[in-house]
């Protein structure tokens, strides 16, 4: 219940968002009906009221007179105000007797930009801490049916056919029988979106049968839905009026919004639509009439308004047919309805694009305002910008032309330079939300060069430099360039720093702890973890302060620096802090996944994907193996609403499941995982090859080693051998980077050809492997010692194949002699390894009659003795 949130406070507040037709508006009212009844004062604030009220003088001595809930749709247009009403409330002193509650509704909100990050951006310093004390972290909304999907979309449509018997009085059809293949059908069609499926109840009930309800895509629903407003149209307009005339009124209101009837303004632009079309100007008043009997609702006064279809998406959809049914004055007919009042206009424009981009049957919205953009004066552009999210790739097309239009149109002059380096940042993104990464990344080069410049005359500059050099370090992240990456984070962090230096605030804290928390990620994946260890640690320092003052505000960034700073330990081979600080990490990603779980199971997901390694490399096969099955259950379920989104993490979900099924000895499921793994790699390589190739190598490991080498041999061998190759490219360009993971797969290579009956084969292979982990045991001691005894038990069972009995005797020997390091630094992580390397060579010893080496046995069971004791204690 949101109304028991915080209730200390005078003020709390979340913002939600989520994409068209899953439900923000519905839950709102839902809450609001249920607080209503609570005595709450609840309801939405229509935005004109709000910047009424708030400009009234009446606005500041304004108190509650009951506890009170105001929720606000299409924030981003209102992100100004917001902040000042946000700070009013929070700083009230005295404060108010009744608590107030606002939610924040939009399709897109994240704090570090955007509308949202603009509203916190712009909360002064001595109110920073109010504001975000009494911030909840943002509720994203995805589609209905977290746990069980299938039955939730068969529940939104038989509620529809049951609203819709209820109205009409009619029986509605029966559904087909929903096996697994309608479901799945079902589900790619619709998208999960309660709104398409409610659509294709609605269809199924006015046709009579339910028989292909299954098989109708969005961009069909959406044509049979527009198809009846129109129907409804041409049945109730009136003999005088063209219902052509009408229906295009209907669009055109479909994005201004609401308009009275009395508005000459609006009457106006009805009348250049209608004399674009070649009507008469006595055509306008017949078509006004014929609006208000299809779209006029009574108001306050009993003034007619001419209102819009219902839902966003049918009205959007509704707008861009009916326009787009006549492309020569499309044209024309939406400039005229921007210059009618262009910021409302705009918004809904841009929404009605992101809504319909990628829906079949919808081809228009992909280009259908570029002609319009080219017409428009630069300073509006400029506030279209600014409504725009960049991280959206629905919008990402649009994106590119608004910002490519604004390059050639923006004026040379100096005053110009901050909104041309902004211009190319927002380029950039819009580029890579597009998929073309290379001109992102060359286009973001020139955002900084031109960033660098506007901070070299003018220092106040410099944050959104630190900004762009943020977007500019993912490209090359994303491009497989991580040490590129990490050069372009260590300069954000010396921005933040120095901007830190000269302004002590809130604000500038938080930007400096993400930044060390993305440089931690940066020297991760360049494979500097030292660096990436000491960067985590100074985020912790910040984000642990921030979070006891605003938990609800920086638990998550926490979270996300502590699952870095254990990726760091455990990568230095410091097993036992990193499990400390992933599961510190897991819980904290626990609890926000439980709350707000369309935003934080994946990332729920990723840290119990790290967790079930380390538990699987200290011995605790149960534990991890849970793990690990949770984490891919996550990834399975969000890719099943999502493909797109989480197709890598699915990937690598499975790969890791593999992974902890081969230490539990189950190799069946581990071959299943480990195949589905590497067919999600496959099909992500053919778009960004460098991205994907070492965990895909990884994959193809995993399957070798799973894989029944008796049933199918040539898979064990032709995928150990491709993981091999990949990995040995990768450490020729990166041999520091790559030389522990290309000695990993080649011991896993000499493995399976031994297995597979090449052990002669495998032993130079073997032999490689031992001297690249060698060369790294020398290079960074007690960090190798463990993978290099394990090599050595691998390339012992090459020579006991081989028939080389007294080099693999030597190799086990070996083995369990330099197992001593680990055993005294990490005794959980090597007595698994010990008891498998013990026993093997115990066994080659009695096989050949030989005595076995008692001074490392009387070693060993000293140590294990003294460990046992240890436990007893404890």
């Amino acid at each position: 219940d949101y109304s028991d949130i915080m209730p200390e406070l005078n003020l709390g507040w979340l913002a939600m968002f989520g994409n068209g037709g899953v439900g923000k508006t519905r839950l709102s009212l839902e809450l609001a009906r249920k607080l209503s009844q609570k005595g709450w004062l609840a309801g939405f604030v229509p935005g004109d009221a709000l910047d009424n009220w708030f400009y009234s003088p009446s606005f500041n001595s304004w108190s509650p007179s009951a506890n009170t809930l105001m929720i606000i749709d299409n924030a981003a247009r209102k992100s100004e105000i917001l902040t000042k009403l946000l700070v009013h409330f929070a700083t009230q002193n005295p404060p108010f007797k009744f608590r107030v509650r606002v939610i924040l509704i939009e399709r897109r909100a994240a704090v570090e930009a955007g509308w949202l990050g603009e509203l916190l951006s712009g909360v002064e310093e001595e109110h920073w801490h109010s504001v975000h004390r009494s911030m909840d972290v943002p509720l994203r909304l995805g589609f209905p049916g977290r746990d069980n999907p299938e039955g939730t979309m068969v529940s939104i449509v038989k509620a529809a056919m049951g609203g819709w018997s209820k109205l009409t009085g009619k029986q509605p059809p029966e559904l087909p029988q929903m096996n697994r293949e309608a479901l799945s059908s079902l589900r790619l069609n619709t998208d999960l979106n309660p709104v398409f499926l409610q659509l294709a109840a609605l269809k199924a009930c006015e046709s009579g049968s339910a028989t292909n309800i299954t098989d109708w895509p969005k961009g069909q629903l959406l044509h049979w839905a527009v198809n009846r407003e129109r129907t409804f149209i041409r049945a109730h307009c009136p003999k005088s009026s063209d219902s052509i005339l009408v229906e295009r009124a209907a669009a055109i209101i479909a994005f201004t919004g609401a308009r009275a009837a009395a508005d000459n303004n609006f009457s106006e632009l009805i009348k250049k639509d209608a004399l674009l079309m070649g009507a008469s100007e006595n055509s306008v008043e017949n078509t006004l009439a014929g609006l208000s009997l299809v779209a006029g609702k009574t108001g306050e006064g009993g003034r007619t308004i001419f209102v819009p279809i219902a839902h966003d998406l049918v009205n959007g959809a509704f707008g861009v047919i009916v326009l787009g049914e006549y492309r020569d004055v499309m044209e024309k007919t939406l400039s005229a309805t921007i210059n009618f009042d262009p910021e409302p206009v705009w918004l809904s424009l841009i929404r009605t694009t992101g809504d319909l981009s990628g829906v079949d049957g919808f081809a228009t919205v992909k280009d259908w305002l570029d002609l319009v953009l080219a017409e428009r004066p630069v300073d509006e552009l400029i506030r279209v910008s600014r409504y725009t999210s960049m991280k959206n790739s629905n919008l990402a097309a649009f994106g590119v032309a608004l910002h490519e239009t604004m390059v050639i149109k923006l004026p040379q002059s100096p005053s110009y330079a901050p909104v041309r380096a902004d211009t190319m940042n927002r380029l950039s993104v819009a580029n890579f939300e597009l998929g073309a990464i290379n001109a992102a990344l060359e286009i973001a080069k020139r955002a900084v060069e031109a960033y660098e410049k506007l901070a070299q005359e003018n220092p106040a500059y410099r944050a959104r430099l630190a900004n762009c050099l943020n977007n500019m370090a993912a490209f090359y992240a994303i491009s497989g360039k991580p040490i590129d990456a990490a050069r372009a984070e260590t300069r954000v962090v010396e921005i933040r720093r120095e901007l830190l230096k000269g302004e002590d605030s809130g604000q500038m804290r938080a930007e400096l702890a993400g930044a060390w928390t993305n440089l931690a990620a940066s020297f991760i994946r360049a494979g500097y973890y030292e660096r990436a260890m000491e960067a985590s640690a100074n985020g912790l320092d910040l984000w642990e302060k921030l979070a006891r003052s605003s938990p609800q505000a920086f638990i998550p960034g926490f979270a996300q620096c502590l699952l870095n700073s254990s990726i760091a330990h455990f990568r230095l081979g410091r097993l036992d802090e990193a499990t400390r600080l992933c599961d510190r990490a897991t819980g904290f990603f626990r609890d926000l996944a439980e709350r707000n779980p369309d935003a934080f199971d994946s990332e729920l997901g990723a840290a119990l994907s790290n967790m079930a390694g380390y538990l699987g490399l200290a011995g605790k096969r149960q534990k991890s193996l849970a793990a690990a099955e949770e984490a891919a259950n996550i990834y399975e379920r969000l890719s099943l609403r999502n493909p797109e989104t989480f197709a890598e993490d699915l990937a690598l979900s499975q790969n890791n499941l593999a992974a902890e099924l081969i230490r539990s000895g189950q190799l069946q499921r581990a071959e299943k995982a480990a195949r589905k793994s590497v067919e999600i790699y496959a099909k992500l390589m053919s778009g960004m090859r460098m991205r994907f190739a070492s965990p895909y190598a990884v994959a193809l490991s995993n399957l070798a080693i799973a894989s029944n080498k008796r049933i199918s041999p040539d898979q064990a061998l032709s995928s150990a051998q491709k993981s091999a190759e990949i990995h040995e490219q990768l450490a020729s360009v990166r041999p520091d980077g790559y030389a522990d993971r290309n000695a990993a797969v080649k011991i896993s290579l000499a493995r399976v050809m031994s297995d597979v009956g090449m052990a002669q084969k495998a032993l130079p292979i073997a032999a490689a492997a031992i001297a690249a982990y060698e060369k790294l045991v020398q290079e960074k001691p007690g960090l190798f010692e463990l993978d290099l005894a394990c090599a050595l038990g691998q390339a012992a069972e090459a020579h006991r194949a081989a028939g080389e009995i007294d080099d693999a005797r030597n190799h086990y020997r070996r083995a369990l002699d330099l197992l001593k390091i680990p055993m005294e630094k990490n005794p959980e992580c090597a007595i698994p390894v010990l008891a498998t390397l013990a026993s093997a060579y115990m066994k080659i010893c009695k096989d050949t009659a030989t005595a076995p080496a008692t001074d490392i046995l009387l070693y060993y069971e000293k140590v294990l003795s003294f460990l046992l004791k240890a436990q007893k204690g404890k």
